[in-house]
């Protein structure tokens, strides 16, 4: 926890970690289902870091029943000091200090129960003094857990609330959740992206009531990372720019794949066009 590399944020919070049942002596770890097992979620960052040095469970449903959650206290304390100071983002000029919470494990999945979640998010609903990016695989979960939680005036604006798709199908399948969630922020992280993604612009960027109004403010894109990567063309990255183009939404161009560029994290030797990492009110295009 703390800051971090990742280039979309300043910090990284993890509030909960995962340890074997009944085994205080086991490792700390974490752990996740990989809904989109087949796409984004099949070579895991985070599944490979545990196997290494945390619990040593892969990622899967046959292990849910195999882990307990636990609070993370000194972290919900250090979170809490940060918020108290009113940092302001050391990559993004303008904003408040970027906090991508959950960045090793989904919030979001069956394993981790609504009263936990509620703790959660009681706790950082009170995080008024930093941009906390929520970002998910789970949206339908997502969005029913907020609808619940926060009603018809949706999230406190502090949360700026996104979900993860690498595939074509994926994408379609979950969008819909992400636009029915209210948040003042709302974004789609593109990494890996593993194909070429069409976006119907009319459909789901656009708010079908409100006249050229974004249902989504900014896009990440990346491609995968790791001795495994699998491939990815610099194209598809282009055609999710153009559609943020038409419809006004920020680009956040993150890294291109390392299967076939050793480079593929070097933000000068990306083609010149897609040189470009906006956020909200917040713009870094060379």
């Amino acid at each position: 926890m703390g800051k971090t590399k990742i280039e979309y944020c300043d910090e990284v919070s993890n509030p909960l970690y995962a340890r074997l049942k009944g085994d205080e002596t086991s490792k700390i770890g974490t752990f996740c289902e990989k809904p989109d097992k087949d796409g984004s979620c099949s070579r895991c960052w985070a599944e490979t870091l545990n196997l290494r040095f945390g619990n040593k469970l892969t990622f899967d449903k046959a292990n849910r029943d195999k882990i307990e959650w636990k609070f993370r206290h000194q972290e919900l304390n250090r979170i809490a000091r940060l918020n108290a100071k009113k940092p302001m983002s050391e990559k993004f000029a303008g904003l408040p200090t970027v906090v991508f919470c959950f960045d090793t494990f989904d919030i979001f999945q069956p394993s981790i129960t609504d009263e936990m979640r509620d703790i959660v998010f009681n706790f950082y609903d009170e995080l008024t003094n930093l941009i906390l990016l929520v970002q998910t695989t789970y949206p339908a979960k997502m969005n029913h857990y907020f609808k619940d939680r926060y009603g018809v005036d949706g999230l406190p604006s502090q949360y700026w609330i996104g979900m993860s798709a690498g595939t074509q199908k994926f994408y379609d399948d979950n969008i819909r959740y992400l636009r029915l969630t209210k948040a003042s922020q709302k974004y789609v992280i593109f990494e890996p992206l593993l194909e070429s993604i069409k976006i119907n612009t009319a459909r789901f960027l656009y708010d079908a009531n409100i006249s050229k109004t974004p249902q989504f403010t900014f896009i990440i894109v990346g491609g995968e990372s790791g001795t495994n990567a699998r491939p990815f063309q610099w194209s598809w990255a282009g055609d999710l720019k153009t559609v943020c183009e038409i419809t006004n939404t920020a680009f956040f161009m993150k890294q291109g794949g390392a299967y076939q560029d050793k480079h593929y994290k070097d933000f000068n030797l990306f083609p010149k066009h897609l040189q470009v990492r906006q956020f909200p009110r917040s713009t870094t295009t060379r």
